[in-house]
């Protein structure tokens, strides 16, 4: 009876045996990381949803409602004035897309040069600038030039509408921190 015993039960402990599962259950491990998955049973990993749309949502909460709305139905008229129908190139699309982003880089540029305020208010797509005193013909040539220089510059929206939209991707990266 002097001989090693087996030792069974919760305190009892077997160095060799110990390890021989330890190796054991590593190579198992690592032939089923090697090992092909599939059936019924397994399960994709997928890409976090949201995380695209979250951004986009969070982009388009960074102007209030009424600027989008109006954005998109001014690049809308521009896109039926200047192709005539709904069937163009995918330019005049990606111009109809990017509208309101070069309509946020106008507004942008319109900060950058306040010392020129004429110019300034020329070119900040805000509808409501009229100085007092601005006769209703003033107030017609006034906008007219301001919607004739947004016709002009959509036609550039596929260019300048990405500026834009980058400007304000880096804005909401600051916002996050």
């Amino acid at each position: 009876m002097s001989g090693k015993r087996p030792s069974f039960g919760v305190n009892a402990s077997d160095s060799k045996s110990e390890k021989e599962a330890s190796q054991t259950n590593e190579k198992v491990a690592d032939k089923s990381k090697s090992k092909r998955e599939f059936g019924t049973h397994v399960q994709k990993e997928e890409p976090e949803k949201g995380v695209n749309a979250e951004i986009v949502k969070e982009l388009f909460s960074l102007q209030k409602r009424d600027f989008w709305l109006k954005a998109y139905a001014l690049s809308f008229l521009f896109y039926l004035a200047r192709w005539g129908n709904l069937t163009t190139g995918i330019i005049g699309l990606i111009d109809l897309i990017l509208f309101p982003f070069v309509l946020i880089l106008l507004a942008e540029g319109s900060l950058m040069i306040s010392n020129f305020s004429t110019l300034a208010d020329w070119i900040n797509p805000k509808m409501n600038q009229l100085k007092q005193g601005t006769t209703n013909i003033g107030a017609i040539l006034w906008y007219g030039s301001k919607l004739i220089l947004f016709a002009f510059i959509w036609k550039f929206g596929f260019i300048l509408g990405l500026v834009g939209l980058a400007l304000m991707l880096r804005d909401l990266k600051r916002m996050k921190g």
